[in-house]
């Protein structure tokens, strides 16, 4: 897909970012990201360093941020990024809060529904935007007004909740033993701002007032469907693999199920 849109490419490698040697990875402006909602706790390697438990991913982008330095970085990820582990609200995400932080970057986040902004599709996203060496921000402007999450999908503040300030520290290990320590509730809201370990953050409600698409809008007419969708000969096959079954099964050490 990539290369169809953008050319073939020596620096479009397709396999596991944790066996490629980073080293060979050019410096560049603007590094981009998914990574799997997991646990990003971690313990202490050695004598330095750190070690994710189960994140490896993310430490992937860590390890590649400690390396090139790029100015901006744009990660994306589920929702519930913002509340896990259940057992210590909020803890993932201070982690890597406390990555950035402790390499000098200065981070806003966003939950983003794309229904809420015109989208025929409801998907919840929290986007995490993150500048290398920002200027001083004024935190709550930079949140509703001037940051670059604000400007592409505008928000006013929920009153009917407060705003949550706090400070994280820039030790991820710290973060992994005491953020979020018998709390119920992530002190993260939907959208927020980060600059030198400060935190303010709050519930926020979108603000949009262009064209909502529905879905039939993106559906074809049946004579724009090509050939080999259809279904013709074999029905009776499609039925059974799409229907309920109640078959008899047997087993390894012999015992019948249905």
């Amino acid at each position: 897909c990539y290369a169809k849109h953008f050319g073939e490419s020596h620096n479009h490698v397709c396999k596991d970012i944790a066996a490629i040697d980073k080293d060979k990875i050019p410096d560049h402006d603007l590094l981009v990201g998914g990574f799997p909602c997991q646990d990003y706790s971690i313990a202490k390697k050695g004598a330095k360093g750190i070690e994710g438990k189960k994140g490896v991913l993310w430490w992937s982008i860590n390890e590649l941020l400690e390396m090139r330095h790029p100015k901006y970085v744009l990660l994306e990820n589920v929702d519930r990024l913002l509340k896990s582990p259940s057992s210590q609200r909020g803890r993932d995400f201070a982690i890597i809060l406390s990555c950035l932080y402790r390499l000098g970057y200065s981070v806003e986040w966003h939950v983003i529904n794309a229904a809420e902004y015109g989208m025929p599709q409801r998907r919840r996203r929290v986007y995490i935007y993150a500048e290398l060496d920002a200027p001083k921000w004024d935190m709550e402007e930079r949140l509703f007004h001037s940051g670059v999450e604000a400007r592409a999908f505008p928000i006013v503040a929920d009153s009917r909740f407060e705003v949550e300030r706090f400070r994280i520290g820039k030790d991820p290990y710290e973060m992994t033993h005491t953020f979020g320590k018998g709390m119920k509730v992530s002190q993260f809201k939907d959208v927020g701002v980060m600059q030198d370990g400060e935190v303010f953050t709050c519930r926020a409600t979108p603000v949009y007032s262009g064209k909502h698409s529905v879905l039939g809008d993106k559906l074809v007419s049946i004579s724009e469907v090509p050939s080999e969708f259809f279904i013709e000969d074999n029905l009776s096959s499609w039925e059974y693999l799409k229907g309920g079954k109640k078959e008899q099964r047997t087993a390894r050490n012999g015992y019948e199920y249905t």
